[in-house]
């Protein structure tokens, strides 16, 4: 029995056991393919928004969605148990971060990816978080972060611009647009070749120290 809510690709039988949702899981594949063939978290939910498929509660896909689901390892048939955990009656869930033992179960129940597949989305996966400078797994950030990383703030929500990957060039984006959509910020995107001049002109104005508003440009 896996104490898991419900997600995409999967229902449970009466005793808790995870079982494959035919209809759901060919999303899964479908995004898992996507990815394998070198499309990013944001193009694939726009892609998916875009065909009128939803998520696994009816709503529409976010990059943060995409991610959290690309390293899922339920999806190869393995399950860590205690990932998450309640530290105190009456709060929220929380990340178990070593505070309880968890434990790995390989080949738990039937799997939607191969553990070939699933393996390869991950080495992808680090690759580009080393190409942007971010740690997969932890808090802590590189040493050789780029200057601006955390400086450059969004003019409409006021939520910091993420140095983003797209179609093999690199842009700052505002984290709101990326993680959420258009629906929570109309978003501003910019060439990094452009940031780069900025730093040398007046294309951002200080706020505070080592922030910078980025200048509406409309």
């Amino acid at each position: 029995m896996v104490n898991t809510n419900r997600f995409m690709g999967y229902d449970k039988d009466a005793e808790g056991n995870l079982i494959i949702n035919e209809d759901e899981a060919e999303v899964v594949r479908m995004i898992f393919r996507l990815y394998l063939d070198g499309n990013g978290t944001h193009r694939i939910a726009k892609i998916l928004n875009a065909s009128g498929i939803t998520t696994v509660t009816g709503g529409r896909w976010y990059e943060s969605t995409i991610r959290q689901m690309l390293k899922n390892e339920k999806y190869k048939g393995d399950c860590l148990l205690q990932k998450y955990y309640v530290p105190k009656v009456g709060g929220g869930t929380v990340v178990n971060k070593g505070e309880l033992q968890s434990y790995y179960v390989a080949d738990n129940h039937e799997p939607i990816i191969s553990k070939k597949d699933w393996e390869a989305v991950q080495r992808i996966r680090e690759e580009r978080a080393r190409e942007r400078n971010i740690e997969t797994e932890h808090t802590e950030k590189f040493s050789n972060r780029h200057a601006l990383t955390g400086k450059l703030i969004c003019p409409y929500c006021g939520k910091k611009l993420r140095r983003h990957s797209a179609y093999k060039k690199y842009i700052w984006a505002c984290s709101t647009y990326i993680d959420k959509g258009k629906e929570a910020c109309r978003g501003i995107r910019i060439p990094e070749s452009v940031t780069d001049e900025w730093q040398h002109t007046a294309g951002y104005q200080q706020t505070k120290k080592n922030s910078y508003q980025v200048m509406r440009t409309r």
